[in-house]
């Protein structure tokens, strides 16, 4: 369809749109224009693919309003009709750009010489536009899969640094960099708009800082890669530095999109040990859980056995339902057993991948029931990084898991599991969560044991047992604020439950962390 705009007087506007309508196959949308005003905002607002002006209209300033279009838009077609055959307005005509100058009365001949050389233009152009978009598009889709497999490369592959250097080359990317973990407070889901947005927003932010780039969402977080382009700085420019990017993170998300986020800031490595950055990222989120950006600091401590356990059995229990923190629990343990000697270290790392696969709720035929590590042993031999191989092996395992754990695990579950983790503070019965998901309390209870291996009372329980002992581990606040917080009202009820399932009383356990914790500053003084 060719959209019109047409100046005329009405006898040769009706005759003009009969014409193009006997002559031409295509479909026509006639503006009708009755004052210059019209017609230029029509112009510029890109209304109009061609323009029909008569040059003795009444309300027209002639000549004027051909310039006056002109101005507006350059590019619009314009065919003249004149009954005035003069040869300086022929020119000043022609000087303004014209595709015709007709004559009154008009002449179909004339008409739809004009009409077929102004359409033959305008498919050149979209030919043009469509070519230029497409290519564009290329482009941005190259880029955005050379990204990707720059990322994926980091997180997953075997980190050749030829490869990695390939792919600075390829991105205009330094040889240096950080990375950076964004995990949204407020649960998105897998909303694809606000998803899309807040990675938009993510990119349009580092974009005022360095050369970076954002992956999509990967459990429940956003990982960027930045380079380093700064040069020599202190340690303390450097922290500076990289504090006031992840402020400007947080801000600006929280501003645009109404998402709080937590923020996690490796290092500056070079390329080939860019992964250590990463965990780096990770890590400093886990353990200063105090603020929303956090910088990773080289100060790790000494791990009692006891926290060892306490630990793992976290980790166990985020593998068992699939959580994703399990990811971020395994990266805490390992920088907790970096000083290990060698075959100590992976004796352990071994140990939990094996505990982990055996918690998981598999589902059918595959391949973590048939774990050989003999087949990691040998993966093993010459690495020097072993923290790394063991992470991006558990990431392998842990996406199995989780796409067995989905597969096998009604929608019903989840969307229960769901609502009591969001609710467990407040009073919440199986009725309650029954009615939220659908279902009779009855079947909802039968089912709910047959997936979770417990009974619901005794879910929620071990859930508020384990937030509850979180708190402790933070240290911030009372016995009594950790009762409420967690969903009980009567302390002396919490504390019996606590020493049930923990075997110490609440008080005994925040003691000895206090405890611990004292011993560990002596030690690292």
């Amino acid at each position: 369809m060719y959209r019109v705009a047409v100046a005329m007087e009405e006898t040769e506007q009706e005759n003009l749109q009969q014409i193009l309508q006997k002559s031409f196959s295509e479909t026509w949308k006639f503006f009708t224009i009755k004052k210059q005003e019209e017609l230029l905002e029509i112009v510029e607002e890109g209304k109009a693919d061609m323009v029909f002006l008569s040059l003795s209209l009444e309300k027209f300033s002639g000549l004027k309003a051909l310039q006056s279009l002109r101005e507006k838009n350059k590019n619009i077609h314009v065919c003249v009709f004149s009954s005035f055959f003069a040869a300086d307005m022929v020119t000043e005509v022609v000087m303004c750009g014209v595709d015709a100058y007709l004559t009154v009365p008009i002449k179909k001949v004339q008409v739809n010489q004009a009409t077929a050389k102004i359409i033959t233009e305008l498919e050149e152009e979209k030919m043009q536009w469509i070519n230029q978009k497409g290519r564009e598009n290329y482009l941005q889709q190259t880029k955005n899969i050379l990204e990707y497999g720059f990322l994926y490369t980091i997180l997953f592959g075997q980190m050749n640094e030829k490869y990695l250097h390939a792919y600075c080359d390829a991105l205009g990317m330094m040889y240096q960099g950080f990375m950076i973990s964004v995990y949204p407070l407020k649960g998105i889901q897998d909303k694809e708009e606000v998803v899309e947005k807040l990675q938009t927003k993510i990119k349009e932010i580092m974009g005022r800082y360095e050369r970076s780039m954002v992956s999509p969402k990967m459990f429940e977080r956003f990982i960027i890669y930045s380079s380093w382009g700064k040069g020599d700085m202190s340690e303390q420019q450097k922290k500076e530095y990289l504090s006031r990017i992840g402020h400007d993170l947080k801000k600006g998300i929280m501003d645009e999109i109404g998402i709080s986020v937590r923020i996690g800031i490796g290092n500056v490595y070079p390329i080939k040990d860019i992964y250590l950055s990463y965990q780096e990222a990770v890590n400093s989120i886990y353990f200063k859980n105090k603020e929303n950006v956090m910088l990773f600091h080289r100060d790790e401590s000494f791990l009692s056995h006891r926290e060892y356990i306490d630990m793992l059995n976290s980790l166990l229990e985020a593998v068992k339902f699939g959580k994703s923190e399990a990811l971020d629990m395994f990266s805490q343990i390992l920088l907790c057993l970096k000083e290990l000697e060698y075959n100590a270290k992976i004796n352990k790392i071994l140990q939990i991948m094996v505990l982990c696969c055996h918690v998981a709720p598999l589902k059918g035929e595959n391949e973590l029931q048939f774990l050989n590590c003999k087949e990691f042993l040998k993966e093993l031999e010459g690495i020097t990084e072993v923290e790394v191989w063991a992470y991006q092996k558990f990431e392998y395992l842990f996406k199995l898991i989780s796409e067995s754990h989905s597969a096998g695990v009604p929608v019903t579950i989840h969307s229960a599991m769901k609502y009591i983790e969001s609710h467990y503070t407040s009073e919440i019965s199986l009725e309650d969560v029954a009615k939220h998901v659908g279902v009779s309390p009855q079947h909802f209870s039968k089912i709910f044991k047959n997936q979770t291996g417990t009974n619901y009372v005794d879910w929620i329980t071990h859930l508020r047992i384990e937030k509850a002992m979180q708190y402790m581990n933070v240290g911030d606040r009372t016995i009594k604020e950790i009762c409420f917080l967690v969903g009980y009202k009567d302390p002396n009820y919490f504390s019996r439950i606590f020493k049930k399932m923990v075997g110490v009383t609440p008080s005994e356990y925040a003691t000895g962390n206090k405890i611990l914790k004292k011993n560990r500053k002596s030690a690292n003084r």
